[in-house]
């Protein structure tokens, strides 16, 4: 038999228990809210965010699209100064007098250059390949080292001279030495060289000529 003391115990336990139930119903609901607010501003955010990236990712298209457009504009500046320099640059660097230019970007092969250039592909001193190798070297030049024979000279240009630059020219001038028993000199031209770049060239025995950057 329950006693009142008993009952009342219980009465009090229940709604003390009745009490933490509200409070824990309030909590969750809070809960809810809070999650719903959070969830929300993910959602506002992430449309954000994604709109950030697109706008992002145009910005760096330009960038890109600019920094390309950058590079030809500087590689037609490079071009049109040796265009006029070549020469006298050749001169100065390599120990050369009376230069001429017998190929160039802007200058189709002179005949004192293709002539032999054609013998030799006839008579197998160089391969079709080789030959057209030569044809787009970016400048060779005749001139005479002082009290000597006239020589070849294989110019490669390219803003930031590199490896590929100056193994190409020291490979290009081989095959003019090698289709005119003629010595050939290599050279390359450019705005800026890296140390390992100018180290590799003087391996190579290749003449690093820098031209002053208009911009």
């Amino acid at each position: 038999m329950v006693t009142t003391q008993q009952h009342q115990d219980h009465e009090a336990r229940l709604r003390l228990l009745e009490e933490i139930s509200r409070e824990n119903l309030e909590l969750i609901r809070q809960g809810r809210e809070r999650l719903t607010h959070v969830e929300n501003f993910a959602s506002e955010n992430r449309e954000r965010i994604i709109n950030m990236e697109t706008v992002a990712q145009d910005i760096r298209e330009q960038l890109r699209f600019m920094s390309q457009t950058h590079g030809q504009l500087r590689g037609a500046m490079l071009e049109s100064q040796l265009n006029g320099q070549i020469q006298f640059l050749a001169e100065t660097h390599c120990n050369l007098s009376n230069t001429q230019i017998l190929k160039g970007n802007a200058i189709p092969m002179d005949h004192r250059l293709q002539h032999p250039l054609e013998l030799a592909q006839a008579q197998s001193r160089i391969t079709d390949q080789q030959a057209l190798q030569v044809k787009q070297t970016d400048f060779i030049l005749q001139g005479f080292p002082f009290g000597q024979a006239p020589v070849w000279l294989t110019v490669e240009a390219s803003c930031q001279v590199g490896e590929y630059d100056i193994l190409r020219s020291r490979d290009r001038a081989q095959i003019l030495n090698d289709a005119t028993g003629q010595p050939a000199h290599a050279a390359v031209a450019g705005y800026e060289i890296a140390d390992p770049e100018r180290e590799l060239a003087a391996r190579h025995q290749v003449t690093v000529i820098l031209v002053a950057a208009k911009v």
